[in-house]
């Protein structure tokens, strides 16, 4: 935490990250203060550095990824303080937005003239008419709900980048208490179709992890199911739903590995918000241009941008 005079001006959580080529100081999604006060943000910055340095001064970078969009003029200061962009991104850095309505009637709407799928309608209105239900917890009892069916997905998609489970059960016992995440449960009969883990903060709700069931595939329970968290994210003072990740425009085509899940988040209607690309200030001249041209092989034959 940084303050001035006593006063709260910024966030940063420090970790020290290591690839093959050395040690980096990464802070994931900040630092976390006012970007529109320039003086005091680049301030705060260059307090990161120093404080980089002194957490480990054999690192090779320090690693910054502030959720800012990539074309607002707060951007600008990175470059001004000595930063560049990184290679690879680490956080999400392509995401599909909704914006929330205040009826699930006007929400249909502007899905629809958001560039919602034709067929959306119909899975939605039989989903209902056939008794399928969604519900939200915070109990770890029905966390294990969704462990079990995002595990079981793993298992059937050979691999999903799926973490530990105790990673989504710390989470939760972290946030769920306090109102900031919460599992939802999309059932028929008592049988789980689907299930998401969702976070609530200010005036965004955000999909983090879902999965679904092999069973009754045809009720297209993961649709209903986001249609009512979207609900329930408007009703508990939301503005936007993020549904996270997708795929730039010219990799979005059936080909291109990450084409599914991108589909599947397209189909709803919304629009793409862009953040800035992870910024780094490189400490280790050397090491550091090694660890860039390996990141940007392995971007080009793995991650999914």
């Amino acid at each position: 935490m940084i303050r001035n005079k006593n006063k709260l001006v910024a966030t940063a959580l420090l970790i020290e990250e290591i690839d093959r080529f050395g040690q980096f100081i990464y802070a994931p999604r900040g630092p976390v203060t006012d970007y529109t006060n320039q003086e005091q943000a680049q301030e705060v910055i260059r307090l990161l550095i120093d404080e980089g340095r002194k957490l480990n001064p054999k690192a090779i970078c320090l690693r910054l990824d502030p959720a800012i969009v990539h074309d607002a003029k707060e951007t600008k200061l990175f470059a001004k303080t000595g930063f560049r962009a990184a290679a690879k991104f680490t956080q999400v850095e392509r995401a599909w937005m909704a914006d929330l309505q205040p009826t699930q009637e006007a929400q249909i709407e502007w899905q629809k003239e958001n560039g919602m799928r034709s067929n959306i309608p119909r899975y939605l209105r039989r989903a209902e008419r056939e008794g399928v239900t969604v519900r939200s917890s915070d109990d770890p009892k029905d966390l294990e709900v969704f462990l079990k069916m995002i595990t079981g997905l793993n298992e059937r998609k050979n691999g999903i980048g799926l973490h530990p489970l105790d990673y989504y059960r710390q989470q939760f016992s972290a946030l769920a208490p306090s109102g900031y995440e919460r599992v939802f449960i999309c059932e028929k009969d008592g049988v789980a179709l689907a299930s998401a883990m969702i976070t609530v903060f200010g005036a965004e709700a955000s999909y983090l992890w879902g999965a679904s069931s092999d069973q009754q595939r045809d009720l297209r329970g993961p649709h209903f199911m986001h249609f009512q968290i979207m609900r329930y994210a408007q009703e508990h003072g939301c503005d936007r739903y993020n549904f996270w990740g997708v795929v730039k425009d010219e990799n979005h085509h059936p080909g291109y590995r990450g084409y599914g899940f991108s589909e599947f988040k397209r189909s709803f209607g919304g629009y793409v918000e862009l953040y800035l690309r992870t910024q780094d200030f490189v400490y280790r001249s050397l090491p550091y241009r090694l660890s860039a041209i390996n990141d940007k092989r392995r971007l080009r034959s793995g991650q999914m941008d």
